[in-house]
């Protein structure tokens, strides 16, 4: 009875160096791999194999085993690459109507969307901007429209990925300059 195991569980674009496990019953003595048609092919009981991360990909990954006394069987499981979860904030913006920097906002990859909530607060620990869509930047107003005193900011972002849909807390600060 064919059967393989593989690690990671979860391959993603950047851990899409992927082991490959023969576990297969009954002693097979002849294994042959076969990766999205011929993309790679191995007669080794194991292999490992470093999936292209040029874009996000299924794989249809195949092992067919072969007993010494010449019983076959064969087995094909998908490998689908993952896309990571990524943040990023910037550290300062100018809300000056310049059309360069003027709103503050985290650069997101892989979040789950529905899930995003973003939090202001000033020195004080007042808040002064919510979000609950990542399209809606802060342009450096408080909540009732008036334009906020130039100064440092913390941020609080909530989150999940599309990965792992655990809820995730990020914290930072973020100056606002006039």
């Amino acid at each position: 009875v064919a059967n393989f195991t593989y690690s990671p569980t979860e391959p993603s674009l950047l851990n899409s160096y992927v082991e490959f496990f023969n576990v297969s019953s009954n002693d097979p003595t002849q294994f042959s791999w076969n990766i999205n048609n011929n993309l790679y092919t191995s007669s080794q009981e194991n292999i490992a194999f470093e999936f292209p991360t040029d874009s996000l990909a299924s794989y249809n990954v195949c092992l067919e085993v072969a007993t010494i006394n010449g019983c076959l069987d064969s087995i094909c499981k998908t490998i689908t690459l993952n896309d990571n979860f990524l943040i990023y904030t910037p550290n300062a913006f100018s809300p000056n109507g310049d059309s360069r920097n003027d709103t503050f906002y985290p650069i997101l990859n892989g979040e789950v969307d529905q899930s995003y909530k973003l939090y202001i607060f000033n020195r004080w620990g007042e808040l002064v901007f919510d979000s609950y869509y990542i399209q809606n930047e802060w342009n450096g107003k408080d909540l009732n429209g008036n334009p906020c005193k130039e100064g440092v900011y913390v941020w609080k972002i909530i989150l999940q990925d599309a990965i792992n849909p655990s809820e995730k807390v990020y914290y930072g600060n973020v100056t606002l300059l006039r």
